[in-house]
């Protein structure tokens, strides 16, 4: 969830993510730290913290939302149930209950300004104009069930958790040996000469008997079975369906954007920068008040002296807020201030501020056409879960024991549709979905003929399924799959005469003989190359990636190998030369590829850590 509401964001806590944490620890943990409730029952627990069996709930809840986000219909039903999902969520709860508790042992915080610099700039707490709203920020928080002060804990552990995985990752390093070998084996260059073998050489020599297509048959005869099939009509109804049907008059448009601005609350907002002291240092605090007395410019005094990393830079600005989004002293001075003064020196739980109140406004309601989509949408799907329900309940009496699912359909306004023949490994659309085809197959509807209960493939998407036509299981005959059978005999048979000569050609330049010699005698294509590296595209890729598979010469021998090129036929390589140039790449690409390799060896520390945690502490589930 706090990567939802944080995607695009350009605060703080984007700025430290490292992404390949973000699902890890912001989705999958983070809907748990709320609402704790110490009589919940115990599910889990982490060096004595209690993960409650409610948290794993949110944690499974979540998980099913963001891979329904991800995958849509396409995800089959099984893999999103509770069962499926519980054992990841816990583990994933526990991974980020471990990584917080070191954190916390290494002494990481998050300031309050800095969190609150976050929430600030988040995008989904934005409107429009790209200003804060605190009702869009109470809303999302509230979908979620999040309340302010918990999801500011929950962000705050989200910083803590990336400050110790950055620290640990950023320590990573490769030396200057490790470095010069890595580089080795990327950048070598090869010499080699080769020639190829095809098909068209052997073809006449291909002969596939009757006795040969028979016992292929016999002894394939999975292969060739035609698994059973169904054809089904279903009714989908679903809310998605619904609104395309509804149409909303003007009047009513109307109505709705005046009932809405009845309700609207025109909460100021204050354009606001302070400066922060953190320790509440005295003389600290004296020297920036005698500074800003004396008249000297806010913006420079806040980069030299704020403790807030987060607005320092820029001149201690937090942007767009409402006094309720401050402590209650903070507030209260902001509120005082006329525009463009400063405050006095204001203490809170994060220390001590010099408040500067630099803009302040109204917040204007949007206007009517401004609203136009949204209020549409929101009517029209209001109404179609409306009628999703109601028709929900009319489509299982209707359905049950009914002749034909047609009449069904006409009669509530909806479409049936015919799947066509599918099997058991599903077919398009709908019949991708588990669950539709598990029911197709089901002795209620598959023997018995009935139609199927109502199948829940969403909890706003259903489907009611009946048997039109079943195929059973069959052996194809030999005739149907002759040509196949003969396609593929070929293919095998052609492949083995082609390694038996390019071993033949092996045997003799390991002899002693020319590979370009054999190449013009056979008159077979040769090719020769020097200082290849592994993607010089003028090569059979797979070709080149079986010559840097091989050893280097020996004793001034080529090393000869007969290699396969699946379909392309055979290669014959005598490998002559393995190039090492190390200081031939340039300074920058040396520096970016320890970089690289800094990053890799810092992330196998943290899997180290990781490990380490898990190693170390007790854990109860």
């Amino acid at each position: 969830m706090l990567q939802n509401i944080r995607d695009n964001s350009r605060g703080l806590i984007s700025g430290i993510l490292i992404g390949f944490l973000v699902v890890l620890f912001a989705i999958s943990g983070a809907e748990t730290l709320f609402n704790r409730d110490p009589i919940e029952q115990s599910a889990v627990k982490v060096n004595g913290e209690t993960l409650t069996k409610l948290d794993v709930e949110r944690a499974i809840a979540n998980r099913r939302q963001q891979m329904q986000e991800r995958y849509g219909d396409s995800i089959p039903a099984q893999f999103l149930t509770d069962d499926q999902l519980r054992g990841p969520a816990i583990d994933s709860l526990i991974e980020r209950a471990l990584l917080i508790q070191a954190a916390e042992r290494a002494g990481l915080v998050a300031s309050d300004a800095e969190l609150n610099k976050a929430i600030l700039s988040t995008p989904a707490f934005q409107n429009e104009a790209g200003v804060f709203d605190p009702r869009r920020y109470q809303s999302l928080l509230s979908n979620f069930r999040y309340t302010p002060s918990t999801y500011k804990k929950a962000i705050g552990e989200d910083s803590v958790i990336n400050q110790l995985t950055a620290g640990v990752v950023d320590t990573g390093f490769v030396s200057p040996n490790e470095l010069d070998f890595i580089i080795s084996l990327n950048f070598q260059t090869r010499d080699f000469t080769y020639l190829t073998l095809n098909a068209d050489l052997v073809r006449d020599k291909v002969s596939i008997s009757e006795e040969d297509i028979e016992a292929f048959y016999s002894a394939n005869s999975a292969s060739f079975t035609q698994p059973e099939q169904v054809a089904v009509d279903y009714i989908e109804l679903s809310v998605d369906g619904l609104i395309d049907s509804i149409e909303v008059s003007e009047e009513t448009l109307r109505q709705q954007y005046a009932q809405n601005l009845a309700n609207f609350q025109k909460d100021p907002q204050f354009h606001v920068a302070h400066i922060l002291i953190e320790s509440n240092d005295e003389a600290k605090i004296k020297e920036v008040s005698e500074k800003l007395a004396q008249g000297e410019s806010f913006e420079e005094v806040a980069r030299n002296f704020s403790d807030d990393l987060g607005s320092k830079d820029d001149g201690g600005d937090l942007g767009y807020a409402t006094a309720s989004d401050f402590p209650d002293s903070f507030a209260s001075a902001l509120t005082a201030l006329a525009v463009g003064e400063v405050s006095a020196a204001v203490k809170t739980d994060a220390g001590t501020h010099f408040i500067k109140k630099i803009a302040e406004q109204g917040v204007e309601p949007p206007s009517f056409e401004d609203e136009r989509e949204r209020l549409s949408y929101q009517i029209r799907r209001e109404s179609a879960e409306s009628q999703f329900a109601s028709l929900l309940l009319r489509l299982k009496d209707l359905s049950y024991n009914a002749e034909a699912l047609a009449e069904v359909a006409t009669e509530l306004g909806l479409e049936a549709k015919n799947t066509g023949l599918i099997s058991r490994a599903g077919g398009q659309g709908i019949a991708a979905q588990s669950a539709f085809v598990t029911a197709a197959f089901s002795e209620e509807v598959l023997v018995d003929g009935n139609a199927s209960d109502v199948i829940e493939l969403t909890p706003n998407r259903v489907v009611v399924l009946k048997k039109t036509q079943f195929k059973e299981s069959y052996l194809r005959p030999l005739e149907e799959v002759r040509e196949d059978i003969v396609a593929s005999l070929t293919v095998t048979k052609t492949q083995e005469l082609l390694a038996e000569q390019a071993q033949q050609i092996q045997a003799q330049v390991e002899a002693g003989d020319s590979l370009q010699a054999i190449a013009e005698e056979q008159q077979l294509e040769f090719a020769e190359h020097q200082k290849v590296g592994r993607s010089y595209p003028s090569v059979n890729p797979q070709l080149l990636q079986q010559v840097f598979a091989m050893s280097g010469p020996e004793d001034g021998k080529p090393h000869v190998k007969a290699l396969p090129l699946g379909q392309d036929g055979y290669a014959v390589v005598a490998l002559t030369a393995v190039h090492k140039d190390v200081d031939a790449l340039p300074q920058d690409q040396r520096q970016a590829i320890a970089m690289q390799l800094n990053s890799v060896y810092g992330r196998s520390e943290l899997r180290g850590l990781q490990a380490y945690l898990h190693e170390v502490a007790k854990i109860k589930r």
